[in-house]
């Protein structure tokens, strides 16, 4: 038998702050699209999912982390492209702050890399919070920041 048709259709607008990643690629506002078997789904900021078809045949992985470590790198590297052009501002000021403070090119290099890995995780931790919050008003409102 033929395999069900599924769609799905990103039913949130850019103010809702939410988001619907397939297979590493955000899903816009009004969107929609048809899943596969074995189709990666990010569903808000906490929510990694795997679509399975029953009967459908076995996915080509060795196991589960390796998959979920997989979406993972699939969201954080979707995080840290969707602020490219603020993050590249950024990263130009603090390279010339750590120039003009004769840090060598290469460890001013590794820092602001570094820098970029961990604002994009604490966008992420940022963006879960704020869901936590609005579902649990009288929980403490929690935001992080990076500074150098």
């Amino acid at each position: 038998p033929d395999p069900p048709m599924v769609v799905i259709r990103n039913s949130c607008t850019d103010n809702d702050r939410g988001r619907l990643m397939i297979n590493g690629k955000p899903l816009t506002a009004d969107d929609s699209q048809e899943l596969n078997h074995a189709d990666r789904i990010v569903f808000g900021w906490a929510f990694c999912f795997r679509l399975v078809f029953s009967g459908a045949p076995d996915m080509d992985r060795s196991d589960g982390q390796e998959s979920f470590e997989s979406v993972a790198r699939e969201v954080m590297i979707n995080s840290m492209t969707a602020g490219q052009a603020q993050g590249m501002k950024a990263a130009a000021y603090w390279h010339g702050e750590l120039t003009r403070r004769t840090v060598q090119e290469d460890e001013a290099d590794q820092m602001i890399t570094l820098a970029g890995e961990v604002t994009a995780n604490l966008e992420e931790a940022n963006a879960l919070c704020a869901e936590i919050h609005e579902s649990s008003p009288g929980t403490l409102r929690i935001e992080m920041d990076v500074g150098m």
